[in-house]
């Protein structure tokens, strides 16, 4: 019987740069996310969730904010409108041009989390991040860490454990019908990228309230 392969953090870590780096140059162009309806959407959500947890004398240039995995810029179309100390990260240098390309006014670093300190950002965003993680509890707690007391953090896309195993149909005939012609096809860099969908399970939602609302108790941020 052939052994499973055990990926290593770092396998993941490269997989993702190699990846994202070759894709770079027409990753926007398979996002749906540039949908109007979606746009709004997201215009939306962060006015409510986000800018109007702030009072007005934090707005602007006072309001730090961090994206974490940010690819390229796609939240900062959002982001930068409500402040002017926007960071943006990404592993991939090519996504990350991309990025800089369209937002120069925001500081892109070719970064992690681990290059900035506890309680530093009024608002840490991780959109459709965790499942390229392959020890993604753990990130979580840092980069809840992040966030100042009374601050945001905003953690959106992430399908649960539950979807993943009983769902998991779903994110292959989505991937095969919009993503590309034969999902089937998918190269293993893809996959191990791609860590949670191929290889993982997910979080489950009971872990996001215990974990966060312990790290809330120590220093305060909105978990909802």
């Amino acid at each position: 019987m052939k052994n499973k392969r055990v990926y290593t953090s770092e396998d993941v870590v490269q997989a993702n740069k190699t990846l994202y780096n070759e894709t770079a140059h027409e990753y926007d162009k398979r996002l749906e996310l540039y949908h109007p309806q979606v746009l709004d959407y997201y215009q939306n959500l962060f006015n409510t969730e986000i800018f109007s947890r702030f009072e007005p004398i934090k707005t602007g240039s006072n309001l730090n904010i961090l994206d974490v995995g940010c690819g390229t810029g796609y939240l900062e179309q959002f982001l930068a409108k409500q402040s002017a100390r926007v960071t943006g990260i990404d592993i991939s240098s090519k996504m990350l041009e991309q990025a800089r390309a369209k937002f120069p006014a925001v500081d892109f670093k070719e970064a992690d989390i681990y290059s900035f300190e506890a309680g530093q950002f009024d608002a840490v965003i991780a959109n459709s991040f965790l499942h390229h993680c392959k020890d993604n509890q753990l990130i979580l707690k840092k980069i809840a860490e992040l966030v100042r007391p009374g601050g945001v953090l905003f953690v959106g896309m992430e399908l649960n454990k539950f979807v993943y195993k009983y769902l998991f149909f779903v994110i292959t005939l989505f991937r095969k019908l919009f993503l590309r012609k034969n999902f089937f096809k998918v190269s293993d860099t893809e996959k191990l990228a791609e860590y949670h969908i191929f290889h993982g399970e997910g979080m489950s939602p009971s872990f996001f309230k215990k974990e966060l609302c312990e790290i809330s108790m120590r220093a305060p941020f909105l978990v909802k």
